[in-house]
């Protein structure tokens, strides 16, 4: 290649390089990620009692669901207490009505769980954000023991989409700083739930230390382990999710409090705590309270005194408990004994018998398992 040709290239090349650069613009905006407080007048704002109202007048008449057909605009105001960023949370958004527990009797501290068919909403609502919910169209209900907001077409509720979220749910300026109720197992009521409580002096359940939170063989959707008091003895279940980014830790070994939303299981059959993310605990006292136990060994052989036995394998799923030689007496109210069982971490030893009157709507229920006379 001649000297001429070399420049030739050299100059073209110079003069594409040239004509790239003049085409980048140095004249750019970054995008406006401000939040601005919503114009919403408080004419157009009602309370959560409000809309639990219209939900029990609903039900009276036997309709499953209430449907919100205001037609002018109707806000709720909340905070939001759940995060799905650690993946405990999916699709769904716990808010409650107050910051703290203050002045129960005069505005009780009331929540709501609404549907979202929607990933990483703590992106956009982080916890203790402000937001209000424009309740125009959408359709409130009880699912799995808990009250839900979402839409729906007046049977059922559903979830509200992706294209509608942003428009129904809007966000305050306002991050707030939650204090959660300081309650025992046995203060929870109906009232708490969709609520952030504290729990104290409590630990997991000595004959599960071994576990993880949910990554057991198992544990199916959820792993379930078991919270006791020290103080009374009583225990909760800490509900985790298989798809929680702390699925496979290892639970904490000594006592302490922790924070968590107090709720229902999937299938409304035990009370439950959700944590938004291990930060949520403080087991930081080694001194755990468990009780002394004798262990006198496993006998060689099986008695031969035995004066009754019964492992209600015959018995049905969900059903009382009949024949046998048993006498299920129900004494007061409409619930009576039935067989269960429950599989996972806390399975029981084949099938079992239980009684309830969670959401039965009775006062009172007294019932008696009556055994074959001995």
């Amino acid at each position: 290649m001649n000297k001429l040709n070399r420049y030739f290239i050299v100059l073209n090349m110079l003069a594409f390089i040239w004509v790239i650069g003049s085409c980048v613009n140095d004249d750019f905006k970054l995008p406006n990620i401000s939040i601005n407080e919503p114009d919403i007048s408080l004419n157009n704002i009602t309370t959560f009692r409000a809309i639990i109202s219209r939900l029990e007048q609903a039900q009276a008449k036997g309709e499953l669901v209430a449907v919100i057909d205001e037609e002018t605009d109707l806000y709720i105001e909340g905070y939001v207490i759940s995060s799905d960023r650690a993946g405990n949370f999916f699709e769904e958004l716990i808010i409650q009505n107050k910051t703290d527990a203050s002045n129960p009797d005069e505005d009780p501290r009331l929540g709501f769980k609404i549907e979202v068919n929607v990933s990483s909403l703590s992106d956009t609502y982080e916890v203790g954000r402000k937001v209000y919910v424009k309740m125009n169209g959408l359709t409130v209900g009880a699912s799995n023991g808990v009250i839900v907001i979402g839409a729906g077409d007046g049977k059922q509720v559903d979830q509200i989409q992706a294209y509608q979220y942003k428009d129904v749910i809007i966000r305050s300026t306002e991050m707030a700083t939650l204090t959660p109720k300081v309650t025992t197992i046995e203060g929870l009521s109906e009232g708490d739930e969709n609520t952030l409580i504290q729990l104290d002096n409590i630990q997991i359940n000595r004959h599960e230390l071994a576990f993880t939170y949910a990554g057991e063989k198992g544990d199916e959707f959820d792993g379930f382990r078991t919270l006791e008091s020290c103080d009374t003895h009583l225990s909760i279940l800490l509900q985790t999710s298989t798809f929680s980014d702390f699925k496979s830790v290892q639970v904490p070994q000594n006592k302490g409090s922790m924070q968590g939303v107090f709720t229902r299981d999937f299938g409304d059959a035990y009370n439950v705590l959700i944590i938004n993310s291990t930060k949520s605990i403080n087991f930081e006292d080694p001194a755990r309270c468990d009780p002394e136990e004798l262990d006198c060994g496993l006998a060689s052989t099986i008695g031969t005194g035995n004066l009754f036995n019964e492992n209600f394998q015959s018995q049905t799923n969900n059903k009382l408990i009949t024949g046998n030689g048993w006498t299920n007496y129900i004494e007061s109210g409409t619930e009576g004994w039935e067989a269960y069982t429950a599989t996972g971490i806390n399975a029981s030893l084949g099938r079992s018998a239980r009684v309830g009157s969670y959401a039965s709507g009775d006062i009172v229920n007294i019932a008696w398992l009556i055994s074959p006379a001995i």
